[in-house]
């Protein structure tokens, strides 16, 4: 049979090959074309909101009004007045903050308390993903919508298993305001939109999938937003 839908394919054949331009570019068992072709591992994250207590006590911390509006013109003298100035190059287009900045280009500001938030999911998401970057060289953003994060960890040759992680993350998230969690390998579906990039490339099929702001977590990375 032949089909475009992994998940049918997964589920109907205990074998199965992906074609690029009419050539067979895998052949084996789903885990085997995972374990081969797959990046590693897909991390879901959610952080808890900051509480109506907490956003209080940080507004009169830093003594502002919870309606005090945020614009691009006053952006960086908020930011070092929170002492958060190293989030100043994040908000910006292609960096974790872009869909805030693309907020305030539309209404023209957001309300401190969306800055504070921003601040919070970001430090947080980011400090718990510093845990598995002890064991794991290549961590990378896929998605970042509020307090929803998605990342890409590559699991090397006889790395930690998805076990492990899962134990790592367990033990990390009432520290980190984790709400819920999951970990899977890549799936083959991905894998799939891998080999139709390739051809895209070669001129011969289309990549249905928007293309996606992808950030490298690196060291300065983690240290400059968990401070």
């Amino acid at each position: 049979m032949t089909t475009h839908a992994m998940d049918e394919a997964e589920t109907l054949c205990k074998r199965m090959g992906i074609m690029v331009n009419g050539e067979f570019v895998c052949l084996g068992s789903s885990n085997e074309i995972k374990e081969k072709y797959g990046f590693g591992y897909e991390i879901d994250v959610r952080i808890k909101p900051i509480t109506q207590e907490e956003m209080k006590n940080l507004l009169d911390k830093y003594q502002y009004d919870k309606k005090f509006q945020i614009t691009q013109k006053n952006l960086k003298e908020n930011l070092i007045k929170l002492n958060k100035l190293n989030y100043y190059e994040q908000l910006k287009e292609g960096k974790l903050g872009e869909k805030l900045i693309k907020e305030i280009e539309i209404n023209g500001y957001i309300y401190i308390t969306n800055l504070l938030s921003f601040i919070h999911f970001n430090k947080n998401a980011l400090k718990l993903i510093s845990k598995a970057k002890k064991d794991f060289n290549e961590i990378i953003f896929t998605e970042f919508i509020d307090n929803n994060f998605l990342f890409k960890i590559k699991k090397e040759e006889n790395g930690k298993s998805i076990g492990y992680l899962f134990g790592l993350f367990e033990n990390s998230k009432d520290d980190c305001y984790v709400t819920e969690y999951s970990i899977q390998q890549t799936s083959l579906e991905q894998i799939f939109n891998q080999f139709s990039r390739k051809q895209k490339k070669e001129g011969i099929s289309e990549n249905l999938e928007d293309k996606k702001t992808e950030i490298f977590v690196d060291d300065e990375l983690i240290n400059k937003l968990t401070e």
